[in-house]
């Protein structure tokens, strides 16, 4: 059995989106566990092929389900 969490959450490494603090605190209420990943915003980490490949419009918040 794989150690990873079955959720992963990306956001921006400052915390300033509103739409992922909402994601966050969701998660937090319904007591679910997940790993939380920064994406530098500002040096366009949101661009790199691995993270594109999460997220249809390449943006933050993802969440990842699983593979």
């Amino acid at each position: 059995m794989s150690s990873v969490l079955p959720l992963q959450l990306h956001v921006d490494a400052q915390y300033a989106s509103p739409y992922a603090m909402s994601v966050f605190v969701a998660l937090r209420e319904k007591a679910l566990p997940f790993a939380l990943h920064t994406v530098d915003l500002d040096a366009a980490a949101h661009h790199d092929p691995a993270y594109a490949a999460l997220s249809l419009t390449a943006r933050v918040p993802t969440l990842q389900h699983g593979e």
